[in-house]
């Protein structure tokens, strides 16, 4: 009985974390890696503004510090519409350039997590 409770806790927890208005307020998580330039790459990891109304769906704000190889370079933006995974939740995917340091900038692209409640 124990895991039956959990695990119906578990699913409402999920219904009621996904299944709801899109332009509610909730960010998105993301993460990933440069393209090579130079001979390096560097890691890049943040969590997304909250959504801003696009149309009929929404996008989100984004930025953050690639760090690595004694520099750093600037990651901004703002992401793609909402894409539905078909389940109540749905992810963004982003692409851009990176800030120009030591004579060079980074290609980047990512998605997201699904979404995150404030």
């Amino acid at each position: 009985k124990g895991r039956r409770d959990f695990m119906n806790l578990f699913n409402q927890n999920f219904h009621n974390h996904c299944h709801r208005d899109n332009f509610s307020n909730h960010v998105h998580r993301f993460s990933g890696f440069t393209f090579i330039s130079c001979c390096h790459h560097h890691c890049f990891s943040g969590i997304t503004g909250p959504a801003i109304r696009s149309g009929t769906s929404h996008v989100h704000n984004f930025h953050t510090v690639a760090q690595g190889c004694n520099h750093c370079h600037e990651i901004s933006g703002v992401t793609g519409e909402a894409i539905p995974l078909g389940n109540g939740c749905h992810i963004h995917c982003a692409s851009g350039v990176s800030s120009f340091v030591c004579n060079h900038r980074h290609h980047f692209q990512f998605r997201t997590s699904t979404e995150i409640p404030i």
